[in-house]
């Protein structure tokens, strides 16, 4: 048994010839399936942009092998979904029975996902090989990436789409920048922020460890002590989604998502705030 784990990464576009193999390598090469040829249309026009990573995973040990990556452009979700499952066949000629897909959770990984959707509103497919049942899940790092970036998307004037509040205070990027200011003058740092922290990049923004770090309780106590008074709203957002965090790191299995450490954690206080902002 075993999952098959994939990612998309940024790549910086450009060609290179591959003295051992004769090659040009930077021509995407993965258009409809890992392994469909694409057309010469398609090799000569396009140059990749991003690279995709499919990773084997062993269920029930620690064993994981890169089994291939491909280079892509503005890959969907169905041309995605058309590689995994072409994947199945080619792992399971090794012996091996796909029983989980676990992905990111940009914007063609949910289209993904949503394509094994049920009538019920179930994320779930059958392995063609074995008939055995598909897990299909998004890594919970990306809803960690998902919240630090939302956040570096508010501040105050031009140039940033939103503005978050919390009971009437700001919860701004600007906040947290201010943080690294003040802690990078200090003799001893209180936070593990640096400037790759709050000067995000395309390649800054991918790295989850960044994102989990914004959200650690030293940063929350450096806001509290420069501010208690004006920050209760950025402080609240940090501690509940540190609170999320902590449920997805637990060693205790989430069973279902009637998981009281869902329901009361994470669902309530977000679905609260969702209906305060409208």
């Amino acid at each position: 048994r075993s999952s098959d784990l994939f990612d998309e990464v940024t790549i910086k576009k450009g060609l290179l010839w591959d003295q051992r193999t004769d090659r040009i390598i930077g021509f995407v090469d993965a258009v409809g399936g890992l392994f469909e040829e694409p057309s010469p249309k398609d090799v000569l026009d396009t140059i990749a942009t991003h690279a995709i990573q499919f990773t084997f995973k062993s269920i029930f040990s620690s064993f994981h092998f890169p089994c291939a990556y491909f280079l892509t452009k503005a890959l969907t979700g169905w041309q995605l979904r058309k590689m995994f499952m072409e994947g199945i066949h080619e792992l399971h000629r090794y012996g091996s029975y796909v029983i989980l897909a676990g992905c990111d959770g940009g914007g063609c990984y949910r289209a993904f996902l949503r394509s094994f959707k049920d009538e019920n509103g179930c994320i779930m497919s059958e392995n063609p090989v074995c008939n055995m049942p598909i897990h299909v899940m998004s890594d919970p790092t990306h809803l960690y990436k998902t919240f630090r970036n939302n956040l570096a998307r508010s501040g105050r004037g031009r140039g940033f789409p939103r503005h978050l509040e919390i009971d009437g205070q700001s919860v701004v990027w600007e906040q947290i920048k201010d943080v690294y200011v003040r802690d990078s003058s200090q003799t001893v740092a209180l936070t593990p922020l640096t400037s790759e922290h709050v000067n995000l990049s395309n390649f800054s923004k991918m790295r989850s460890g960044l994102a989990i770090d914004v959200f650690k309780e030293s940063v929350e106590e450096e806001v509290a002590m420069n501010d208690p008074q004006g920050t209760v709203g950025i402080r609240e957002f940090l501690r509940h989604v540190r609170m999320v965090m902590h449920v997805f790191s637990s060693r205790q299995k989430l069973l279902s998502t009637d998981d009281a450490r869902v329901v009361k954690e994470a669902v309530k206080w977000f679905c609260s705030w969702k209906e305060k902002m409208r």
